[in-house]
């Protein structure tokens, strides 16, 4: 793959990037992963991703948690919400072993992480065998942000995650496998929100337990792909202050993702 191509699919999800006035994030649900490895060392693709997923808001400048002059903060806290968040993020993967894959995935909102994928059932992709695949992965990401808008508003935020999953798939020829991924994933953010002197912190961990329904069409050694998921998890969103109890709530993410093999 070209040089241009790779600086291109990593500087993706630097031009969406969230608003100085609102603390958010996405919990991770979508993969676009396949049970499969590269299979082949320094073989490997990479993907922009485009996805429908759920966004936790904790808090906006423009909020009840300051009073209607903006001078003093209020001194009940904001109700957090969850709403829809059209979002874009690229993947990447990359062979170091024939059974192992090293990876780099990254949504907006969402920590960027670094994993590792090791096959467990099945051959990797450019063995192009048929038949049932399966592989884990063990991931870590970490995201710090400091936004500020053309006034006083800024907003700060810092997360990191570690998560696990298992896949399981069936390859039925070298243009086509399905697949479902299974996974948990912690999360832990702090965010800060400020006007000028004014400052709210808001800190947490929380979990999710999913699964995913996963499809992929291209070629299996070298050229383009089209990947499609759909997920379904049960979030049980951070505790954010001790006055809060934890919610817990059934959300749903779907999204495809266009890419290259080599």
């Amino acid at each position: 793959m070209k040089l241009q191509h790779l600086l291109f699919i990593i500087s993706t999800n630097l031009f969406f990037s969230g608003c100085a006035t609102v603390l958010e994030y996405d919990p991770a649900i979508l993969r676009f992963d396949t049970p499969e490895t590269t299979g082949k060392l320094f073989s490997g693709n990479a993907a922009v991703i485009i996805a429908n997923t759920p966004n936790r808001v904790l808090g906006s400048i423009n909020s009840p948690i300051f009073d209607e002059d903006g001078d003093k903060p209020n001194n009940d806290s904001p109700a957090e919400y969850t709403q829809p968040n059209i979002t874009f993020g690229q993947r990447i993967d990359l062979g170091i072993m024939a059974n192992t894959d090293f990876y780099f995935r990254s949504l907006a909102d969402t920590p960027n992480i670094i994993g590792i994928k090791t096959q467990i059932i099945g051959e990797g992709r450019h063995q192009n065998t048929t038949g049932l695949k399966m592989a884990i992965s063990a991931e870590y990401g970490i995201r710090a942000t400091d936004e500020q808008d053309d006034g006083t508003d800024r907003a700060i935020r810092d997360m990191y995650s570690y998560d696990f999953s298992a896949n399981v798939g069936f390859r039925f020829n070298k243009h086509l496998i399905v697949y479902s991924n299974s996974f948990y994933n912690f999360l832990y953010i702090h965010g800060t929100l400020d006007r000028g002197v004014l400052v709210y912190d808001k800190q947490g961990s929380g979990k999710t337990f999913g699964s995913l329904i996963g499809i992929r069409f291209g070629e299996n050694s070298i050229g383009p792909f089209l990947g499609v998921e759909y997920g379904r998890s049960l979030v049980k969103w951070p505790k954010t202050n001790v006055t809060h109890e934890i919610d817990k709530e059934w959300v749903n993410a779907y999204g495809v993702s266009v890419g290259y093999t080599w």
